[in-house]
C-alpha cells in the first residue's frame, strides 16, 4: 500500500482523498487513517465486537457480536496457511478473548 491518506467529505457530500498531513475544515487537524493490513482489519472487527459485548450504547447486542465473531472465525478458516506467524497468533488470541466474553454474557 502507498502513502497514508485521509478521506474527507465536504458540505456538499463529495468525498475527497488527501495526503495524511492535510488539514481539515477551518484548519482543524484531521484524523489520519492507518495503512490497511490484515492485522488492522481484524483488530477493527474485534473492536466492533467488543463494543457490542460491552453494552456501551445501553444494551449488550449479542447477535451483532456473534456475527463479528463468526466473521473472524471465517477469516481464520479461509486464510489458513496464508498468514504469517504474528497474524495467525493475533487472530487466534482475538477469537479466544471474544468467545470467552460472549460465553460469559450468554
Amino acid at each position: 500500500m502507498g502513502e497514508k491518506r485521509i478521506f474527507q467529505t465536504d458540505p456538499q457530500g463529495q468525498t475527497r482523498v488527501e495526503p495524511c498531513d492535510a488539514l481539515g475544515e477551518e484548519g482543524a487537524a484531521t484524523r489520519c487513517l492507518k495503512e490497511m493490513s490484515f492485522s488492522t482489519h481484524i483488530l477493527s472487527l474485534s473492536a466492533a465486537a467488543e463494543h457490542y459485548l460491552s453494552g456501551a450504547e445501553g444494551a449488550v447486542d449479542l447477535p451483532s457480536a456473534a456475527h463479528l465473531i463468526d466473521t473472524l472465525a471465517m477469516l481464520q478458516d479461509k486464510t489458513q496457511g496464508n498468514l504469517d506467524g504474528s497474524e495467525r497468533r493475533l487472530l487466534a488470541a482475538l477469537l479466544q478473548k471474544l468467545r470467552a466474553q460472549y460465553i460469559k454474557l450468554r
